[in-house]
């Protein structure tokens, strides 16, 4: 997940739960903040199973779900079958 999803895991419901039955990798940012940020020193943030450093895009899930939200169309920002899926489902509508 995004470090920017991540900062806020431990509001999820059951964080725990989901702990137990996965190992959570958490995408790192240049610009990524906050308590998702601090790790054990050894690369890996606090409370997750690993870490992964990817190069910056301007493209997160908190902003793909704005988008449609906002009635903007996410086509190249993800998969087409994706935008197709988000579009028929109508999910992040409201």
């Amino acid at each position: 997940m995004g470090a920017d999803v991540a900062s806020g895991f431990g509001s999820w419901h059951e964080p725990d739960v989901v702990r137990r039955l996965a190992r959570i990798a958490v995408c790192h940012r240049r610009q990524a903040r906050g308590p998702v940020a601090a790790n054990h020193g050894d690369g890996i943030p606090a409370g997750f199973d690993a870490e992964i450093r990817v190069p910056v895009l301007e493209i997160s899930s908190t902003l793909i779900r704005a988008r449609v939200a906002a009635g903007q169309s996410v086509a190249g920002w993800v998969p087409q079958p994706v935008a197709d899926y988000i579009v028929a489902s109508q999910v992040y509508v409201e």
